[in-house]
């Protein structure tokens, strides 16, 4: 709902739809919004290029890992409190097209994820850390945002970023 409403607020539109039902010579030519690790869509996996940041069935491995870093990020459990991680991940498809990915481990990650993306207030320091990285006037085409999101009883209650990172383009 988020997304959707933050994707009508800047004069786009959305289809909604399960993999299973999509048709890949349209997802070739447009913009993709994948909500869900990369790793449950062959597709989605050979389309994606190498970056910093991989997330995979249990962890998000840091390629590059800066001071204050790890090397890898797994979910765990402290009690009733789920700490999970997820990505917010602007790339394009070998055709050039948009794809953004918004994924946790759980879905309560995934959720975690696509409300922080949706809020202006909460990215905004986000866009202005990438902006500055550029080192330029111009924003970065590709660009990875590690996240860590606290839930309690599937539903997220913190998400914080952890980590922002420009890739290079495919």
């Amino acid at each position: 709902f988020g997304l959707a409403r933050t994707l009508e607020a800047t004069g786009r539109t959305a289809e909604l739809t399960e993999e299973r039902f999509l048709n890949w010579e349209t997802a070739r030519q447009e913009p993709l919004v994948i909500l869900g690790a990369p790793h449950e869509s062959k597709f989605v996996e050979d389309t994606l290029s190498a970056a910093n940041f991989t997330i995979g069935y249990d962890s998000i491995r840091n390629l590059h890992p800066l001071q204050g870093e790890q090397a890898e990020y797994t979910k765990t459990h402290y009690g009733d409190v789920l700490q999970d991680y997820g990505l917010i991940w602007m790339t394009q498809s070998p055709s050039g097209n948009r794809i953004l990915v918004l994924a946790g481990f759980s879905s309560a990650g995934t959720a975690g994820v696509g409300e922080f993306f949706s809020d202006p207030e909460r990215m905004r320091p986000v866009y202005q850390q990438l902006r500055a990285s550029a080192g330029s006037n111009s924003f970065p085409d590709s660009w990875q945002v590690l996240l860590r999101v606290q839930a309690r009883q599937d539903v997220p209650v913190s998400v914080t970023p952890g980590a922002v990172r420009i890739t290079r383009k495919p």
